[in-house]
Formats: structure tokens, C-alpha cells, sequence
């Protein structure tokens, strides 16, 4: 605590209307008698001090007197809470006022500190000498309780840019912006004051003001927070009563007006270049409030109203932990799209459909919530805790939304094949929610959410849904990880045999500075067919601080490996800006990372990452510690965790100065991650890699190179989960000459099955049309679909075939596929390169019973020789 004076004219009151200096001394300060111009002399007779009486017990003590001492012209009072009466130290509040001419003195400060014992006592002064009290008073202040106190955010000029970052233009609005009936502070930034290629002062701001409250009985801060503008991040930062720093993040969403809560027990300290004290937050003594802004690299406007120390108590009904159902009327419950027979209690809500078909113009058959209108907060944990079972018919999935406050939407899908009619308990990071509709700052913050929206999609049938014991908890308090134990094949993960896409989060850990952190199983894009189940869909913002992603393992007891290997395939999105036209390459730096029990991280760098499947095989000793040298000590048992890293940054031309684009959603895949043995430092591609030979043809497949439907499975995928798809083999051909081709199940009278294949294109393919020879022992619908990845949206394109009982060639020029995202834009040639994949489906309604037939597919090409408006058929003999 700083030394402070009370100050006559500013802070202090005398009983006497003499008007004086005050000045500070420092304890056992030998007193210079020429200071004072005492007419008195003679001997000071002793004196006692009066009040407030020794070892009283007050709230606030204000009036301090004393007797008179014989022949004094004045007085001194030092007030300390050190029975020593340190005056130079941050952890003691210490007083001094001079020239005292009465035996009483009044103060209208406050003290600092409270449930703290002061120490006082007096000096008599006159021409001749000084003497203290016979006696030195204590007081213990007892703090009072409060649910309140408010900061006044003063005028324009009480605030302080700090001079080394970003200008801010800094005013007081009074058009009560919040309806709060306050004042609001105003902070407006632009991008060429906040992005002018200077690190030591781009993209932060810090605004301070002295604000010297004493908020004993509080434990949370509340305010009004309203952002509109570019990408930010705003922190609140409190300075204790001995200087420490204290920060925590005040979540932004984007063109709201919020209300924030944070409480006081999720502030982190600040330790670099600044004080450091008794390392505890004592936020019962607040000095300084600062508004600190991080990674602001663009324009904004930023308001603040209405802050005060709170009781979090008091304020209960903002937040949600336990979600009742029967607090809620029927105006708070809505429905999108189907309307489901609903029935609830207080902790269980039943869906209850009776096939999910909607007859409105414009409604999704099989899709509907139920929307829960909360308006609440989640931030007082990180995950969502629930019940669920079903009863009835199976459909595609279940789904769990959440609507925020700045109108961004999340989902939470999984199987309905993987429930049963027994409650299965989940716990869900509110990081495995995927973006639905980004509406808003596009982050996964969670903290005022509108809306809980319950339901489904692709359900046909007649059943119910059945939710439970939906509360918020902390991740690390209910599901705490552990390290996998590593066996001899050195399996670290291949991501095929997680049910929920929860369970990722339970067994690898994410960074949050990135702030596109997200992963989700891939059953989509992954190397290989059905024989391999899925990949892992890692993600990362670009411009920002790597995105990490780690698990715990224990190799220990597994004979000794001595090396690393992982799967990957980079699906990184250019933004569509004209700024980037100059970039010719968006795939992300990767640091594959082992981490010991020691706690160094060995690296090893892949800078870029292809965009095509490989397998990256790396020795033990070609990792290092970065900036060390350090090689060679990664062993079996020293190893605690293994993990990587993904990062890039946009560059003008120059290829020096930032030109920050912060690109979302940008998807990383990985597969078989795993310790190896005898490793040699390498690369192998695994993708199969589409070509166009120089007559135009791009073949895709023509299943000449399969020995068994094993083989066959290694490149083709069940895109559904039904138990009525199968792939084989079959050696019924469309051409003379061959050997096979491949044969696809589907049923009649049921959902449309979905059988995919996913190569890599290469970006010299160009195609105007579609070639394929197809058979069905039923005339059945067959859909063609090709989805094409576009600056980080999957278009969908199908075309529609009745198939004949013989073999049939089909060329479908592109004008003749159908796009099904509803983005207008057509098929054509140059799209080649974007192919993620392409499927079939099928269905049959010719015929009553669920019956089992087939599909048969060969020769599937792609020729740009053909027109846009090709639509031939030709029965092969």
C-alpha cells in the first residue's frame, strides 16, 4: 500500500477552522523543530490519547482525540496498520496528518483495509520539542456487510491510455445506451490505429482508472458490456491492495448488448513485469480498474455501464446449473419445423413422434425441436452433463442446440443407433458443440445462451426421446482424464471406436488461445473405406497462437519404440478476400509434439502439410527441444504425453508485414496415431490420387485392381450406419474382358442407403460430365451426389437415375446435376479439384416389405470430353 496523506483541502475534515499543511514523515523520523514556527515553549506535558478507546471494535473510524499536553502549539496523528508504523511497505496502510491545532481530528477517508487492526497514536509539538502519547491506542475495523458497491467510471479524463499500446478515442455517453439509468464509458478504435505493422503496440489497448473501493462481502463483478466491430478479446483487469495484477476474460458477443458476471474466484494473476506480492487475490481493496484489449487488430466500439462488487449469491437466477423443465410455462417452450407431442416433468423431457413428417409448405420432414427459452448463463462450468435413451424407431441423429446471446448456434449430434431404451449419461464439453448458423463472433463462448433446443433429424418413424438430469459442470471435476496405457502395437488412437463425439474430449486435451479449437470424428474424410471407420477432424483460426491438442499416454510397459507416426491431410480454407489473391498456399505449419515427464516438449516440424492424405513417420531422434539442441532422450518410460500443433499466418506480398484474415473452421485430419518401432524418418502418401490422362478421362474406378471385397472395403465407405448396407465384390461386369465390379445393398420401402468413396483430386482435373455403368435387379432410384469442399462450405450436386435391370452406360454432363445446398451455383469443369466425395444412394417403394437388393456399379469416369449438357443412356451388350 502506497503512503498516503490526508489531505486537509481534499480528503480530511478538522474539528477547527485553522487553515494548515500536511506533510508526511517516515516513523522515528527525528523531528526539525525550525519546521514549525511555534511562538510556545516550554516543558510538553504528558497525555493520554481518548478515542476511540483501546482495542475498540468499529466499521469505520473517523474521529480520533486525545488530552492536552502542557505547552504544545500543535499535534501530529499517524495511523498504521503495523504496530511498528511501517510507513514504505504495499502491505500496510499507513496515515500521517500534520499541524494538528485542536486535541480532535476527523477524517472522511476510508480506510483500505478491513476485519484489520490499526495502530494510533500522537505527537505534541511546540518551539522546544516534540513528545508522543503515553500510550499507543489499536482498533480492530470490522468489516461491514455489503451486497453491493458500485465504481463510479467518472469523466473522459479519469481514464489513462497506456502510451505504449493502441489509441483508443475515449468519452462518456449519457444517453443511457443500457437503460440502466447510468453513464457509459465509450471506447472507439480503428483499424489503422490498431493494425499499423507495429508489434510492440498492434492490437492491444489499456484504459485505467483509480477507483479505491473497499468491497469486503462482495465476490463477483457485474457490468453492461456492449462490442460491435472486428475480431477482439476484452479483459478485466483489477489491481488488489498490494498492487497485484488480476485478470479475467469478459466474453464478447458481437453486437449485443451483455450482461457479465465474473467472479472474483476465476481472476488469474499477472506475473510478468509486474508486482508481485502475497500472490492472493485481495479483491477487498480495489485500486485500479484497467479494460485491457487483446488481438484487436481491427475497428470497434466498446461500452461499459453500471459496474459493482456483488454478492454471486444474490444473482442465482441469472445462471443455470440444473436445468427444471417445470419452471418454464408454454409460451417458453417453441417448436421449429415439427411439432412434437411433448410431455415433462421436472428433470425429464420426452419427445414423443409419430413419424416426423411436416406438411406445411417449406417444412423438413424428419427434422423439429423443441426450444427451452432460458436466457441464462452457463459460464460457471465447461460442459453440459445429460441423460439419454430412446424407445421406438431408429433415425439419422439426435441433436442438442444451443442459441447465444450474439445469435450464433451450436450443435451437438449423435446416432440414434447408439442409444438404447436404458439412460446412457453423457458429459459434453461445450467445445464439441459444431457451428450451425454463425450469426455472431463465431466463437464457442457459451455464456448467455437464448435458447436449449432438443430434437432430431432423418427420424421417419413412430417413437420418443427421451432427456434427463441436464446440468453444467466442469469437465475436470466429473470426467477427469487419464493416460492411456500403450500396448506393443503402439495404437495411440485411430479415432474408429468412439460412440459420442463427446468422448474425443475426454481422452485429448485442447489449448483455448487459438480459439477455434474443435475436434469431431470424421466418418466422411478418412483414407480408406469401411475397414478404416473414421478419422479426427482437428481444427484451427489462422493468424492466431497455435491450436494444440494433446493426450496422456503411458508406454511403459510396452517393449521399447523409437519413433512416432500419424496420419494426416490438411482441408485449410482461403479466405474469400481479395487481399489473399497472392496466396498461393493456406495449408498450416504442424509441430508434431512428445512431451516428457519432465515436462520438455520435443518437437518436430511439418511445414506445409499436404492437402493429400500421408503418413508421416519420424525417428525419436530427429525431435529436439526448440532453441536447445537438445536430442535423443525420448524413451518409453519418460514420456507422459503426446500431441501436435497447427498455426499459420497470412503475409502481405511482402511476405514480412501481417495481414491478419483470422479464417475459421480451418479442418486438420488425423488417423493412427501411434508409437513405432525400427522408424525411419519419412513420408508416405496414402491417398488414392485422381488424374486426367490426356485424352480426358479421369477414372475414379473401375475395380480391376480388388482382390475380394475386403479390398474393395479398404477404399469404399458405408456412409450410414443401416444395417441393411453391405459392399461386396462381384465379378458381373459391364465390360467384356473385366473382372469385377462392385455390388451395393439397399432395401426397398426404407431410407436411402449412402456408399462413398473420398480420393484426392488433382488440381489439373477437369471434367464436363460424369460416366458410369450401373445395374439393379429392381428399378430402383439411384442418386449420384458429388460434394465439392468451396472456401470452407460443402456444396452438394446429384443427379437422379431410374437404373435398368441390364447393364446401362450413363453420361450425365454437370448441367444435369441438381445443387442441393440451395447456393445457386452451377457445376462446372475447374470444380474437379474440389471433390471431397462422391456417393450413391438408393431407394425402392415399387414393392410392399422390407426387402434386400442390389446395386451394381462399374467404370465410373469422369470426361471432359462430354458437354455440360450431356444425357445419354446405352445399354451395354
Amino acid at each position: 500500500m502506497k503512503k498516503r496523506l490526508l489531505l486537509l483541502a481534499v480528503l480530511l475534515g478538522l474539528t477547527t477552522a485553522c487553515q494548515t499543511t500536511s506533510n508526511k514523515i517516515t516513523p522515528n523520523e527525528v523531528i526539525d523543530i525550525n519546521e514549525y514556527s511555534d511562538t510556545k515553549t516550554g516543558v510538553l506535558g504528558d497525555f493520554h490519547l481518548v478515542g476511540p478507546a483501546n482495542n475498540a471494535i468499529v466499521e469505520q473510524a473517523n474521529e480520533f482525540e486525545w488530552e492536552a499536553s502542557a505547552n504544545a502549539e500543535k499535534y501530529s496523528l499517524e495511523i498504521s496498520s503495523s504496530p511498528y508504523f511501517i510507513s514504505d511497505l504495499d502491505s500496510v496502510d499507513y496515515y500521517i496528518a500534520k499541524n494538528i491545532y485542536a486535541t480532535s481530528y476527523k477524517i472522511n477517508s476510508e480506510f483500505a483495509f478491513k476485519d484489520t487492526t490499526y495502530y494510533w497514536r500522537v505527537f505534541a509539538f511546540n518551539q522546544t520539542g516534540s513528545k508522543e502519547s503515553l500510550e499507543t491506542f489499536s482498533f480492530f475495523i470490522k468489516a461491514p456487510v455489503v451486497d453491493e458497491v458500485h465504481f463510479d467510471l467518472g469523466e473522459a479524463d479519469d481514464w489513462t491510455l497506456h502510451p505504449q499500446g493502441s489509441y483508443a478515442d475515449i468519452t462518456i455517453d449519457n444517453n443511457n445506451f443500457f437503460k440502466n439509468g447510468e453513464k457509459s464509458l465509450k471506447m472507439q478504435f480503428k483499424k489503422e490505429d490498431t493494425n499499423q505493422g507495429k508489434p510492440e503496440s498492434d492490437g492491444w489497448i489499456i484504459a485505467t482508472k483509480t477507483i479505491e473501493k473497499s468491497i469486503y462481502g462482495t465476490d463477483a463483478l457485474y457490468f453492461n458490456m456492449y462490442y460491435s466491430g472486428q475480431q477482439a478479446d476484452v479483459v478485466i483487469r483489477l489491481i488488489d491492495r498490494d498492487n497485484e495484477f488480476w485478470y479475467c476474460p469478459a466474453l464478447i458477443s458481437n453486437n449485443a448488448k451483455q450482461t457479465v458476471i465474473l467472479k472474483f474466484s476465476e481472476f488469474k494473476q499477472r506475473t510478468g513485469d509486474v508486482t508481485v506480492a502475497n500472490m492472493e487475490f485481495d479483491y477487498e481493496r480495489i485500486k485500479y480498474l484497467e479494460i485491457v484489449f487483446e488481438r484487436t487488430f481491427g475497428d470497434g466500439v466498446f461500452l461499459l455501464s453500471g459496474m459493482k462488487a456483488i454478492k454471486f449469491s444474490n444473482y442465482g437466477e441469472f445462471f443455470i446449473d440444473t436445468l427444471h423443465f417445470t419452471e418454464y410455462s408454454q409460451s417458453q417452450l417453441t417448436y421449429e419445423n415439427y411439432q412434437y407431442d411433448t410431455t415433462f416433468n421436472d428433470t425429464e423431457l420426452i419427445l414423443n413422434h409419430y413419424g416426423t413428417k411436416t406438411e406445411k409448405h417449406e417444412k423438413i420432414n424428419g427434422y423439429g425441436f423443441l426450444k427451452v427459452n432460458v436466457n441464462r448463463y452457463f459460464v460457471t462450468g465447461d460442459a453440459i452433463r445429460i441423460k439419454v435413451k430412446k424407445t421406438g424407431a431408429n433415425g439419422t441423429n439426435v441433436i442438442i442446440r444451443l442459441y447465444e446471446e450474439d445469435t450464433d448456434r451450436w450443435s451437438y449430434k449423435f446416432p440414434y443407433s447408439v442409444l438404447t431404451e436404458e439412460y446412457q449419461e453423457l458429459v459434453i464439453p461445450y467445445g464439441a458443440f459444431a457451428a450451425s448458423s454463425l450469426m455472431g463472433d463465431g466463437r464457442r463462448q457459451f455464456y448467455m445462451v437464448l435458447n436449449l433446443q432438443f430434437g432430431c433429424e432423418g427420424q421417419y418413424g413412430t417413437g420418443s426421446i427421451y432427456f434427463k438430469d441436464f446440468e453444467i459442470v466442469k469437465m475436470a471435476e466429473v470426467a477427469p482424464t487419464t493416460a492411456k496405457v500403450i500396448g506393443n502395437d503402439g495404437l495411440i488412437d485411430d479415432f474408429d471406436n468412439y460412440k459420442f463425439a463427446s468422448d474425443i474430449f475426454h481422452v485429448w486435451g485442447h489449448s483455448e488461445v487459438n480459439k477455434d479449437e474443435y475436434m469431431v470424428k470424421n466418418t466422411t474424410i478418412k483414407f480408406g473405406g469401411s475397414n478404416n471407420k473414421a478419422s479426427c477432424q482437428f481444427e484451427y483460426k489462422s493468424d492466431m497462437e497455435p491450436a494444440m491438442y494433446w493426450t496422456e499416454i503411458d508406454a511403459s510397459q510396452a517393449d521399447e519404440f523409437d519413433g512416432f507416426s500419424i496420419w494426416m491431410k490438411d482441408g485449410s480454407v482461403k479466405p474469400n478476400e481479395t487481399k489473399v489473391n497472392h496466396v498461393t498456399n493456406w495449408s498450416p505449419k504442424v509441430r508434431l509434439m512428445i512431451q516428457l515427464k519432465t515436462n520438455e516438449i520435443y518437437e518436430y516440424m511439418i511445414d506445409p502439410l499436404p492437402t493429400m492424405w500421408n503418413e508421416f513417420n519420424v525417428n525419436f531422434s530427429d525431435f529436439h527441444v526448440p532453441g536447445s539442441g537438445e536430442y535423443n532422450l525420448i524413451t518409453n518410460e519418460r514420456i507422459s504425453r503426446v500431441g501436435f500443433a497447427f498455426q499459420y499466418f497470412y503475409y502481405r506480398e511482402d511476405g514480412v508485414t501481417p495481414l491478419p484474415m483470422y479464417t475459421i473452421s480451418n479442418p486438420v485430419y488425423v488417423d493412427n496415431v501411434r508409437l513405432t518401432r525400427n522408424t525411419t524418418t519419412g513420408v508416405v502418401t496414402k491417398d488414392r490420387v485422381i488424374t486426367m490422362s490426356e485424352d480426358g478421362i479421369s477414372e475414379f474406378d473401375n475395380f480391376e485392381s480388388y482382390n475380394n471385397t475386403s479390398d474393395v472395403r479398404d477404399m469404399w465407405s458405408d456412409g450410414r450406419d443401416y444395417d441393411y448396407q453391405n459392399i461386396e465384390l462381384s465379378n458381373d461386369t459391364s465390360n467384356q474382358g473385366d473382372s469385377h465390379s462392385m455390388a451395393l445393398q439397399y432395401q426397398s420401402q426404407s431410407a436411402s442407403v449412402s456408399y462413398v468413396l473420398a480420393p484426392y483430386v488433382d488440381k489439373n482435373v477437369r471434367a464436363r460430365a460424369v460416366v458410369l455403368d450401373l445395374k439393379s435387379d429392381k428399378p430402383a432410384t439411384v442418386y449420384f451426389n458429388v460434394y465439392l469442399s468451396i472456401s470452407g462450405s460443402i456444396v452438394q450436386y446429384r443427379t437422379t437415375i431410374t437404373v435398368s435391370s441390364v447393364w446401362t452406360r450413363y453420361v450425365i454432363g454437370f448441367s444435369q446435376f441438381n445443387n442441393e445446398s440451395s447456393t445457386g451455383r452451377s457445376f462446372v469443369d475447374s470444380d474437379m479439384q474440389f471433390i471431397q466425395r462422391i456417393t450413391f444412394g438408393a431407394v425402392y417403394f415399387g414393392e410392399s416389405g422390407h426387402n434386400n437388393h442390389t446395386l451394381l456399379v462399374d467404370n465410373i469416369n469422369f470426361d471432359n470430353n462430354r458437354k455440360y449438357t450431356a444425357w445419354e443412356s446405352t445399354v451395354l451388350s
